[in-house]
């Protein structure tokens, strides 16, 4: 959180080394450094960053840090945004938020476009995204964001704001609108099951979910869209699932009273 590396981490590294923070010789450097990297392509994402942030407490470990990422990254010229602690640690959580932000704006427009007859919305977002001022990347609209990362940002950006007093409604209505999709997705199988099965109330329908992870080619299940659309229909369907990876994890958490 920010105020963090200044404040608690700065003092148990102090406290712990006997040593002070700071640039002369007898003093030890701190840089808070996070890494923006997707599961699924940690490595290409190391390799080649959008943009390498480091938060410094003085020149000279920035520029340790700095001569060690010329090292080991391939994308020219190295992309470096170097500040003091506050700024960067606002970055990271910041940056997290915003991309949160244009997740659910794509999912809410699916919605939108689900009610006009049509209406597509991959090519109302495609045309979107031309737009310079936006972009196309993680404007599609599909199922709510999840993972170790996302969720967790977002809701520390808020508990951030309201400590400062900080209004943060656009980071709230994200939250909500994220949780809503799966209530969105439950209320169209619901709609299609009274569509189908509503003269044959003995039979339960079966739903299929192809992937349980929170992202494909992971096998991480945290705060996984999937898996918690799967433990919502279990009530009223018989809900088959598969996923390559991730069935282990998977299955530690959802209902298993429905899910096969």
């Amino acid at each position: 959180m920010p105020g963090s590396m200044d404040g608690i981490i700065r003092n148990a590294l102090e406290s712990s080394s006997g040593r002070k923070v700071g640039c002369r010789d007898d003093e030890i450097g701190l840089a808070y450094n996070p890494e923006f990297i997707a599961l699924g392509q940690v490595i290409k994402d190391m390799l080649n960053p959008d943009f390498i942030l480091i938060g410094e407490s003085d020149r000279r470990i920035g520029d340790t840090l700095q001569a060690l990422y010329s090292k080991i990254v391939t994308k020219q010229p190295l992309p470096f945004q170097r500040m003091n602690f506050i700024n960067a640690e606002i970055t990271k959580i910041s940056l997290n938020t915003y991309v949160t932000t244009k997740i659910t704006y794509a999912n809410m427009l699916s919605e939108l476009c689900e009610n006009f007859s049509g209406a597509d919305v991959d090519i109302v977002n495609a045309a979107i995204g031309c737009d310079s001022r936006v972009g196309s990347k993680y404007l599609k609209g599909a199922l709510a964001y999840g993972g170790p990362c996302f969720p967790r940002d977002n809701r520390a950006f808020v508990a951030l704001s309201k400590s400062m007093s900080v209004n943060a409604l656009l980071a709230e209505a994200t939250d909500q609108l994220n949780d809503y999709q799966i209530k969105r997705l439950l209320r169209k199988c619901e709609q299609i099951a009274d569509l189908y099965f509503s003269d044959v109330p003995h039979i339960k329908p079966i739903v299929g979910i192809l992937g349980l992870s929170y992202k494909p080619d992971t096998p991480v299940v945290e705060c996984s869209v999937a898996c918690a659309l799967a433990n919502k229909l279990i009530n009223n369907f018989d809900v088959f699932a598969y996923d390559p990876l991730a069935m282990p994890l998977a299955s530690q958490i959802c209902d298993k009273s429905g899910k096969k």
